[in-house]
């Protein structure tokens, strides 16, 4: 079925007029809708992106992790060679240039930084790493309740899990605070023995 629509414009670089009164169909030499269409869109083959596709299955972080293992080595491998640099040449000129296989020309300026953006690289991989073996554990120990008590589970917000996990750094650091001023009253405690007589 077609519709002899009254199409108008005003000039010649205007967009055309269409009344709403009748059903659009679109032109025939559109670029979605092929030559002789009749306004049914043509089959084209869809992008599909892995990460979000259900045919690519679930994400299995652990065997990801130990897939890509080798990366790790790689950033342990850079990290060390820059150490080695800056310990070398700390202390002088900072415009001081070398040659490092993994970095090519660098300077102990932006050796410097580097190291250093490895290292909040390297926590912030550490702190996801807690906070998902927390979560984990936080869900089995709710699957184990359901499983002894017909109790509805409780589901654990990341905020709560971030919370809990602070509470267990200021718990440790709490700790070795404790433990190093031990340390100090010992050694002050100790009486100085005289070496010889």
């Amino acid at each position: 079925m077609t519709h002899n629509i009254a199409r108008s414009r005003t000039k010649s670089s205007a967009p055309w007029k269409v009344s709403n009164s009748s059903p659009y169909l679109p032109p025939t030499n559109n670029t979605f809708f092929g030559n002789n269409s009749n306004g049914m869109a043509r089959s084209k083959p869809v992008a599909r992106d892995p990460r979000f596709s259900d045919l690519s299955g679930k994400l299995n972080v652990e065997l990801f992790r130990k897939s890509y293992e080798f990366i790790d080595n790689l950033r342990d491998k850079e990290e060390s060679a820059l150490r080695q640099f800056i310990q070398k040449y700390n202390g002088k000129s900072k415009n001081k240039t070398t040659y490092l296989d993994q970095f090519g020309e660098i300077t102990l300026e932006d050796a410097k930084k580097l190291l250093s953006k490895y290292k909040s690289q390297n926590i912030a991989i550490q702190n996801k790493r807690e906070f998902a073996k927390l979560k984990q554990e936080l869900k089995q120990k709710e699957r184990l309740k359901l499983a002894i008590s017909n109790k509805r589970t409780f589901y654990y917000s990341d905020a709560k899990i971030k919370k809990i996990l602070k509470e267990k750094r200021d718990k440790e650091i709490s700790i070795n605070k404790i433990a190093k001023m031990e340390a100090k009253k010992a050694k002050k405690s100790i009486k100085s023995i005289p070496t010889r007589r």
